[in-house]
């Protein structure tokens, strides 16, 4: 099963140089959200380093579940933010 999550707000991106326009594969070291004044963020670090980041429901929905597993997911970078995220189940 493929879930995809369009329309991903991404407003910090650490490390961007490392990332190329198009699909990339996050491989997650460790991952932290919170919620402050009741807008919910998650944050992930991939093993590569840096931290990409999000506010948007869907995909911290999806995502916390990859997080707590340690799997990859594949994100998209347009250039300048990030606008999807890609969840195969079981991806190492």
């Amino acid at each position: 099963m493929i879930l995809i999550a369009a329309g991903l707000f991404i407003f910090n991106i650490g490390s961007a140089n490392a990332f190329v326009v198009g699909w990339n594969l996050v491989r997650v070291s460790s991952c932290v959200g919170f919620q402050i004044s009741g807008v919910d963020y998650l944050f992930v670090y991939p093993i590569t380093g840096g931290v990409i980041s999000t506010i948007d429901p869907t995909t911290i929905a999806a995502a916390a579940q990859f997080c707590a597993n340690g799997n990859a997911f594949y994100i998209y970078f347009d250039g300048a933010n990030w606008n999807g995220v890609l969840l195969y189940p079981g991806l190492r």
